[in-house]
């Protein structure tokens, strides 16, 4: 199975898979809520995962892998005003932000 799949080293949700030796390999990523404004990110897990969120993120077409920037944060309540996909501006509440994780891809 692992082999048709092609090796793969997450699961739909971003969490590691176990290689065939049993080790994963763990990677550091960042909250999305700790990013700023004018950063750049690639989405890479959800943490933790509900049905709700992956619903709302499907609803949003915002699927791991895609490249993020930011465009502001709101001071007030933290939400962030973001665009990927080349569709526009969406605006993720702090909840939201809190459970994306994300890596750099620049500043």
């Amino acid at each position: 199975m692992d082999e048709i799949l092609g090796f793969p080293e997450v699961d739909p949700h971003g969490s590691p898979i176990p290689d065939v030796n049993g080790k994963l390999k763990l990677k550091e990523f960042i909250k999305l809520s700790d990013c700023k404004s004018g950063d750049v990110v690639k989405f890479m897990a959800v943490r933790p995962s509900s049905e709700e969120l992956l619903k709302f993120l499907n609803s949003r077409q915002l699927i791991l892998g895609a490249v993020i920037t930011i465009k502001s944060v709101e001071l007030f309540d933290k939400s962030m005003s973001v665009s990927y996909s080349g569709d526009g501006t969406e605006v993720l509440s702090s909840m939201v932000c809190e459970k994306l994780l994300v890596e750099h891809i620049s500043k």
